[in-house]
């Protein structure tokens, strides 16, 4: 009906939209942001991604680095913001950390994609390969996160997980592994 709506009336869509919620810039901004963190993921090599790292708009540290991607573990990096962000004092506890995932590149990637059987997961279905991978993320480096938040004195670390495609799925997982912990010393976006 709203494609036959559509064709009789041209202002259709134009009215369709008035009643949807708009995007602020700031909003915008954070997109574009997190967009050129997860094109920073298919960095060749360790140089390429830490001098993209340093020289983002919000400089971070790279900590660890993996490039080569395996069937069900991505290539991904995960790196500590430099400067402190300009939040309010509340956030003063907080360890700020970046985890980027790197999407299909190569042919272990393209494995990971092919290999996509459906799985229980959480009560639902999900890709076979892509809880394989999120998995694997999320248990490498919880220790990890956990040893960081001690040694820097804060009080939780605020993980942030960027990725495009295979590494977008596999970063949702991640994240929902990491939650699924209840550790109130990690919070995850």
């Amino acid at each position: 009906l709203e494609s036959q709506e559509e064709a009789k009336n041209p202002s259709w869509k134009r009215r369709k939209h008035r009643f949807c919620r708009g995007i602020y810039i700031n909003e915008m901004d954070k997109m574009n942001d997190a967009l050129s963190l997860a094109l920073l993921c298919y960095a060749d090599t360790f140089d390429e991604l830490r001098e993209g790292l340093e020289n983002h708009s919000v400089p971070y540290e790279l900590i660890y680095c993996d490039v080569v991607g395996r069937p069900g573990q991505p290539a991904h990096f995960l790196a500590v913001q430099k400067e402190p962000p300009e939040r309010g004092l509340f956030d003063v506890g907080s360890l700020h950390v970046l985890m980027g995932i790197r999407g299909t590149k190569t042919a272990a990637d393209v494995i990971t994609d092919l290999l996509c059987d459906a799985v229980e997961y959480r009560g639902g279905k999900a890709h076979s390969y892509l809880v394989e991978s999120g998995r694997y993320i999320a248990d490498k480096h919880r220790e990890l996160l956990l040893e960081m938040c001690k040694a820097s004195g804060k009080s939780k670390v605020e993980l942030s997980i960027v990725g495009h495609s295979l590494g977008a799925g596999a970063a949702s997982i991640a994240a929902m592994e990491l939650n699924a912990l209840k550790d109130k010393r990690i919070d995850v976006k």
